[in-house]
């Protein structure tokens, strides 16, 4: 009688595990990219080639990435093994009318010159080296967005 008990036991606790009744992975979400204007610290646009004086040299480029659910601004603690910056790469170019584009080395500050640019920026959360890299599961959907602007 004990045996079939356990035998009954073992087979219920065997079926909850077989059936996903664990707490399950949250599914990635997905998120919104914001250049900010120097000025106004509200968000450009991405396609309506905003004017914007030229900002006094040295002013940082920043950028926000929001939670697309929630509207929530992403910080470093929301992304495991990573943060905000290590997640983003940013590729700025000065928009020229008849020739190629012209890839602008400072990345980092707002650029110099008038004229017209574009700023790609692309965000994949998955850390270079991750802890366990077959187990590791985005909190973020990868995604990028180009925004174009002009400097007066």
């Amino acid at each position: 009688m004990a045996a079939a008990v356990l035998i009954v036991m073992a087979v219920s606790v065997t079926s909850v595990f077989a059936t996903g009744c664990t707490d399950p992975e949250p599914e990635a979400r997905d998120v919104t990219i914001e250049l900010v204007n120097p000025y106004t610290g509200e968000a450009i646009k991405p396609y309506d080639m905003e004017e914007i004086s030229m900002p006094p040299a040295g002013t940082p480029l920043e950028y926000r990435v929001r939670d697309a659910e929630t509207g929530e601004i992403l910080t470093d603690d929301d992304i495991p093994e990573n943060t905000v910056e290590g997640s983003c790469s940013l590729q700025l170019e000065r928009i020229h009318d008849y020739s190629d584009n012209t890839n602008v080395s400072d990345k980092s500050h707002w650029p110099q010159e008038r004229g017209k640019y574009s700023l790609l920026i692309y965000f994949d959360c998955r850390p270079r080296n991750p802890e366990n890299p077959r187990e590791f599961k985005r909190k973020y959907h990868i995604t990028s967005q180009d925004i174009l602007f002009v400097i007066v």
